[in-house]
């Protein structure tokens, strides 16, 4: 037989397990309610009050129920019946609540079953996943959008090369079900040979922060060509020495026939307009000489100013032929050894005479070089045309040559209205022009910067720039002296 001193313990460790689990209920951050056999809400903590958003005394003595979603009422149902009639001492749910601003609030649920005083009560606590539930709902939208705009999501491990991919990533390449795994190889294998060494020595040679882009030629399961856009930039993950590119991969087929298309049309329209105008030039520049010779000062001057506007017209003809020429790998490079610093000269000199801005050649040191002597001043040409274009206001563009090891550093500074850093990525692309009230009044098909670009890359070569705007550009391009 228990003794009094025996009872009097096992009601003092009741208290003290009482008042510990009193403590526990109130200052837990864990959403917690007790709730009866009928589901009514006898006792809530303020967690819970933070999550619904009502004061206690609005949920105690209303059913949970009245705050569930309706697709989830047979699920509390099932907890009723679960604990209650088949006594089961625990249950676990997922479901949906109403908040008092009508939100929702998505909840794990797990309830413990309890006697006290001849009765069974529900010890629910409830672990607030709202936040996976955005994710996952912000993760089927962006599913949706990748699938219907034919673009992908990937993560490159810089590391071992391997790859993770969002669900539509292999579909791009012609497969019904993704593969077991993907990799650098496995892009390599698909795309056609001309552009795989290209993919895997950048691939290769990215560093932490660094901008990838690359466009190129793949052949899909069924047979059939698709061009591809991958696009992406690097990150540290993890450790120090591991490097990750997240970026995007995208079918761009549609838009690559759309644009050969276009092409062909502008390819076709420059060669027409070509001959008439090189005639109408001839034509106006006899003009010219007759009339300087018969002393007609007006006339003489109203020639000059249409043989210079057909000059213009001529440039972005040539642009345009040159930007076709490009884009189907016909325009050719011609090496041959010729005196870098003779090569500024004379096309400064050539580009003076069309301006007042005063050109100056602060430093060109005597250099040798091997390339294309027609192509490389072609690229000073565009970056000394785009410098005078740029800045109206100013007088000055100066222009500067260097040598490092067995480089060419060739630089053409501006003092105009500069460019916006977020532009400046996007500067040498075909047909990009920065949008801004300064630029409405400036002619030019966004072609000179692009052609440069490609030049010097197939001059293999590096062109770059620095800009500040409201105070001017810097165009710099690189290429190798040759042998």
């Amino acid at each position: 037989m228990p003794t009094n001193q025996h009872m009097e313990d096992y009601q003092k460790q009741f208290l003290e397990g009482k008042d510990k689990f009193e403590n526990i209920f109130k200052l837990t951050s864990a959403a917690s309610k007790i709730i009866a056999s009928d589901l009514t809400i006898l006792r809530v903590n303020q967690a819970l009050v933070e999550l619904l958003g009502f004061d206690a005394h609005e949920i105690e003595g209303t059913k949970i129920l009245d705050y569930a979603c309706p697709e989830d009422m047979k699920h509390w149902r099932k907890l009723q019946k679960a604990m209650w009639e088949e006594h089961q001492p625990f249950f676990k749910l997922e479901a949906c609540l109403f908040r008092k601003d009508k939100s929702l609030a998505w909840v794990n649920v797990t309830t413990v079953l309890f006697q006290e005083n001849d009765s069974s009560y529900g010890f629910t606590v409830l672990d607030d996943i709202t936040w996976r539930k955005d994710y996952e709902q912000s993760e089927k939208r962006l599913n949706i959008a990748l699938l219907y705009s034919k673009t992908a999501v990937w993560e490159m491990n810089l590391n071992t090369h391997n790859v993770i991919r969002s669900d539509n990533h292999d579909s791009l390449f012609g497969y019904g079900h993704p593969l077991d795994s993907w990799n650098l190889e496995s892009y390599i294998a698909h795309l056609l040979p001309e552009f795989r060494t290209h993919l895997e020595n950048t691939i290769r040679n990215l560093s932490i922060g660094d901008f990838f882009d690359f466009q190129g030629k793949i052949l899909i399961k069924s047979g059939e060509i698709k061009w591809i856009h991958l696009q992406g930039k690097t990150e540290q993950a993890g450790g120090e020495e591991t490097k990750k590119l997240l970026g995007t991969i995208k079918d761009i087929t549609k838009e690559k026939i759309a644009e050969r298309h276009k092409d062909e049309f502008i390819s076709t329209v420059s060669h027409e307009l070509k001959t008439p105008i090189t005639s109408i030039k001839a034509q106006a520049q006899i003009l010219e000489r007759r009339f300087s010779v018969m002393d007609d000062k007006v006339t003489t001057q109203m020639l000059k100013r249409i043989i210079l506007q057909i000059g213009r017209l001529n440039i972005l003809i040539k642009d345009l032929l040159d930007a076709g020429r490009l884009d189907e790998q016909k325009l050719f490079l011609r090496k041959e050894d010729f005196m870098f610093n003779k090569m500024v000269e004379e096309t400064v000199a050539e580009i003076q005479r069309t301006t007042t801005h005063q050109l100056i050649i602060r430093q060109n040191p005597v250099i040798y070089c091997s390339g294309d002597r027609e192509r490389t001043s072609q690229v000073l040409s565009n970056l000394l045309t785009n410098a005078i274009k740029y800045s109206p206001s100013k007088n000055k563009v100066i222009i500067t040559t260097e040598e490092k090891e067995d480089q060419i550093i060739c630089s053409v500074e501006d003092f105009g209205i500069g460019i916006a850093a977020d532009k400046q990525p996007y500067i040498f692309e075909r047909f990009y022009r920065a949008s801004g009230m300064q630029e409405r009044v400036i002619s030019g098909f966004g072609l000179g910067l692009y052609i440069s670009s490609e030049i010097i890359k197939r001059l293999e070569g590096t062109i770059w720039l620095r800009s500040t705007p409201g105070k001017g550009s810097v165009f710099y391009f690189s290429i190798s002296k040759g042998k």
